[in-house]
């Protein structure tokens, strides 16, 4: 079979604790990781660093997401403003270094409307397959 037709993306998904507490949840972010997605529980989405988010795009996952709670209802108040801005900021140097903004996501979530982490998998995913397999960067030293 083409390996390009077997193709499916890598990704990686950082969620904040309180965006997805209850343990149906939970259940539904273990599932995503059996499944093959990686999922690293953050304390909140303000907590994500850049830095991080670059490396992982450096490491090859297809698509990132990060995952944290609507503004009005952060619980660490100013948490998700500042994911806001940094994910606007490193939109732009992404474009400035060449690579496709569009792999890193950022997905507010209200624990009244929320929706499915599936949902947002699936469309980080879709995002991703119409971009195509990311490059791993290889780092000196490394075979």
């Amino acid at each position: 079979m083409n390996s390009e037709l077997s193709w499916e993306p890598r990704l990686l998904a950082f969620v904040c604790n309180w965006a997805y507490y209850t343990p149906s949840e939970r259940a539904e972010l273990e599932r995503a990781a059996l499944e093959g997605d990686r999922i690293v529980r953050v304390p909140c989405s303000g907590r994500v660093s850049p830095y991080l988010l670059l490396g992982a795009v450096q490491e090859g996952y297809d698509a990132v997401l990060v995952v944290g709670c609507e503004a009005s209802v952060c619980h660490y108040r100013e948490g998700s403003r500042l994911a806001q801005e940094r994910l606007s900021a490193l939109h732009q140097f992404l474009v400035y270094l060449g690579l496709e903004p569009g792999r890193i996501h950022l997905f507010w979530r209200s624990p009244i409307a929320g929706r499915p982490f599936a949902d947002l998998l699936a469309e980080a995913r879709a995002a991703a397959r119409a971009l195509g397999p990311a490059c791993r960067l290889v780092r000196s030293g490394e075979p």
